[in-house]
């Protein structure tokens, strides 16, 4: 690819959402396929590796999806509220309930998270 070809948000965008359409299908190993050309592409965005985490998710594989989002919350730039997000519903879904919910307090006092995905996340708590 041309280092001087920047793909635009709107078709980066689509890309993403077709991939996570693909994960929820069942479709993982398609869909690592995008995320791998988002990854190399935009090396510094947590798309890639959200995609990644969902589709380990998807597998049941919540530790290894924590991991990996937990690495990429400190090294990456932008995409990081996602990134949050799942990483917290991983935590939520590996029976680490009580650390959830502590990290999810301290996205909020910190506001590394819009006050919409707060709530979610609260209520999802709550719900499990």
């Amino acid at each position: 690819m041309s280092e001087f070809y920047q793909m635009p948000d709107e078709i980066r965008g689509q890309m993403i959402q077709i991939a996570f359409a693909g994960v929820e299908s069942g479709q993982g190993k398609k869909s690592k396929i995008i995320f791998d050309c988002i990854k190399e592409i935009y090396p510094t965005s947590a798309a890639g590796d959200v995609g990644y985490a969902l589709i380990e998710v998807y597998n049941g594989n919540y530790n290894k999806a924590i991991n990996l989002l937990s690495k990429t919350i400190k090294q990456s730039s932008n995409c990081l509220e996602e990134a949050r997000v799942i990483l917290l519903f991983a935590m939520i879904m590996s029976g680490k309930k009580s650390e959830a919910k502590f990290k999810l307090n301290d996205f909020e006092k910190n506001e590394l998270m819009n006050s919409e995905m707060i709530e979610f996340t609260k209520s999802f708590i709550g719900s499990v």
